[in-house]
């Protein structure tokens, strides 16, 4: 037999301290008329045997329930002897994937020290593992396995670079199967430290790394900032010419420099350098980069817009995500009494397919423009087209439909003052359930997007989930487009590369960059977790603590059931005074023989 929480049992020094002065003898209480009635020799009015005088019933039943509730709280169970099966959560995120003394990731070296004592466990403990951040493929949701086949496991999983706080909270209180085991170095604190044993990984090696680049007008700022004192050597690299700066840094403050470089390329690449070559505890943080791109505007729905329009408009935010105050595109449809989008704001425009429409079928003929595709077959959406009137004047048509000699404008455009509208004045079902129509409207919103005032060109760069400048872009569409995308820099062999920074081609011939996120390692202190593991519960255990609340549940009833109150005296009036017969003693002396003769004899009362 064990104990769950054997502190609880700390109580039953009180308990056996209560119930020894209750079981010892104390003098009897008695009710005398008159003290001076009760005098008595002393060794009548104690005791004879004080020690261990059983008090009444109703208290002993009393007792032991209060001792059948401390056990029940101690949570006692008997072993069984079946394995045991527990959740393993191992957290590689960026301060686990760091490192460690024997120079291996901390969540290896953590996995190592937690199996040597899951292996003296017994009953044996099998492992369900689940990885943070997730994994594709076989580590992702591996089945229980011996803890000595998880750890060449766990030395399989690839590094990563990422922050892993939310996720690990979110894997702490998701429902697991058995004890919750976490090899982490941060304290989940939104979960229930009951429901977890925190293993806390080695500590890690000195790292140094780059948390800061940003270049404008000839200059590049780096900020740098070390858990130790460093000397590292700073290297930007643009136009295929390289500057190296000497640094020293202090663990702990962040120093920033401010180096002159110029011409300034399209690309900018800071690396930290160790004087030996060799790369600190966290690699992931020694490079960052910067690529000069466009600002994408945003794009926003002003009216109630078709099912696969909003489809496409959401596909679109997430391949050309718009900074903070970025230009707006609007994309409305013209209804009866809304109010259009002004010709000075940038705009698409969808006529309202409703009124004054005719379905018509003719020969479409598209004019070479940078808004329509170029390879688009057209023929495909000349049958049963749903055409608006034309827009009026101010409109240049670049999509026709002629039917019966007259032409009908399909899609026209307007540019004014550097802002770019453009009108959509056709419906057709076949054309919304074909890639063609995903293609048409995103060259038409690149189209208006590429205005000259639609955004200015500057040096940017994404970071692991989120983006350097409060990017609407999640981190679940930067890990879209890394995993669309070409890597261009070079990736660590143990590294996962849906988790590294690096710079990236797109699919359509764009580069971007992303860095690694501000690194904090973590503060976990060690722990009890060795001593919590030889208390790990077993599915076949058998749990005590309720038989022996119901039975401390009866004895308590029992106690109240012959608790016997103390009577209070009757209470009755004076009894009327009663007169008493009076004796009296008479003494007579006789003369002739001088005998004293007595006599007694009673006096009734009056």
């Amino acid at each position: 037999m064990f104990f769950v929480s054997p502190i609880i049992l700390a109580l039953l020094v009180p308990w056996a301290l209560f119930a020894l002065w209750v079981f010892i003898g104390r003098r009897p209480r008695v009710n005398v008329s008159f003290l001076p009635l009760w005098d008595a020799p002393e060794e009548l009015r104690r005791p004879r045997n004080k020690a261990f005088q059983p008090p009444p019933l109703a208290v002993v039943l009393a007792i032991l329930s209060l001792l059948m509730i401390i056990l029940a709280a101690a949570r006692p169970a008997l072993k069984s002897r079946g394995e045991r099966t527990v959740t393993l959560i191992v957290d590689r995120g960026a301060t686990m994937s760091a490192l460690g003394p024997a120079g291996r990731p901390r969540y290896v070296e953590a996995a190592e020290l937690l199996v040597q004592d899951l292996l003296a466990l017994d009953p044996p403990v099998r492992l369900r593992g689940v990885v943070v951040p997730a994994l594709k493929g076989e580590f992702s949701d591996a089945a229980s396995v011996h803890p000595a086949e998880w750890v060449a496991l766990i030395a399989q999983l690839p590094r990563t670079a990422a922050d892993t706080q939310l996720e690990l909270q979110a894997a702490a209180l998701r429902p697991q199967v058995g004890q919750t085991l976490i090899l982490t170095d941060r304290d989940p604190r939104s979960a229930d430290a009951a429901q977890f044993i925190a293993i806390a990984p080695p500590p890690a090696a000195g790292d140094a790394g780059i948390v800061g680049l940003a270049a404008r007008d000839g200059q590049a700022m780096v900020t740098l900032t070390s858990t130790v004192a460093v000397r590292r050597t700073l290297r930007l690299t643009t136009n295929k010419k390289s500057i190296d700066t000497p640094v020293t840094i202090e663990p702990h403050q962040p120093r920033t420099l401010f180096i002159p470089l110029a011409p300034l390329g399209p690309t900018i690449q800071a690396s930290l350098l160790s004087d030996d070559g060799k790369p600190d505890a966290l690699d992931a943080n020694d490079t960052a980069w910067l690529v000069r791109q466009r600002s994408w505007a945003a794009v926003e729905e002003q009216t109630p817009l078709p099912e696969e329009v909003r489809r496409v408009l959401a596909v679109y935010r997430r391949h050309r995500a718009a900074e903070a105050g970025a230009p707006v595109i609007a994309v409305a449809r013209l209804l009866p009494g809304v109010q259009s989008p002004r010709a000075s704001e940038p705009a698409i425009l969808m006529a309202d397919g409703i009124t004054n429409a005719r379905t018509l079928t003719g020969e479409i003929r598209a004019e070479a423009h940078p808004g329509l595709p170029a390879d688009l077959d057209w023929s495909e959406l000349a049958q049963n087209l749903t055409v608006a009137p034309s827009p009026g004047e101010g409109w240049k048509p670049i999509l026709t439909l002629t039917a019966a000699g007259v032409v009908h404008p399909l899609i026209a455009i307007r540019e004014t003052a550097g802002v770019r509208q453009a009108w959509i004045g056709f419906d057709s079902a076949s054309l919304a359930q074909s890639p063609a129509f995903v293609i048409l409207w995103g060259s038409l919103l690149d189209w208006v997007a590429a205005a000259p005032n639609a955004g200015a060109e500057e040096y940017q760069a994404r970071v692991l989930g989120g983006s350097a400048s409060a990017s609407t872009l999640n981190e679940s569409a930067a890990l879209e487009r890394m995993d669309e995308a070409r890597r261009l820099s070079p990736l660590p062999p143990d590294a996962d590369p849906r988790y590294w920074p690096g710079l990236f081609e797109s699919r359509d011939g764009g580069v971007f960059a992303v860095n690694a996120p501000v690194i904090a390692f973590g503060s976990l202190s060690p722990n009890d977790w060795r001593s919590r593991l030889s208390s790990l519960p077993t599915p076949g255990d058998i749990d005590l603590a309720s038989p022996l609340c119901l039975v401390g549940l009866l004895l308590l009833a029992s106690s109240a059931a012959t608790w016997e109150r103390r009577r209070a005296p009757a209470t009755s009036a004076l009894a009327p005074h009663v007169d008493a017969e009076i004796r009296q003693r008479t003494e007579t002396t006789f003369e002739a023989d001088g005998h004293v003769h007595r006599h007694t004899h009673f006096i009734p009362p009056k």
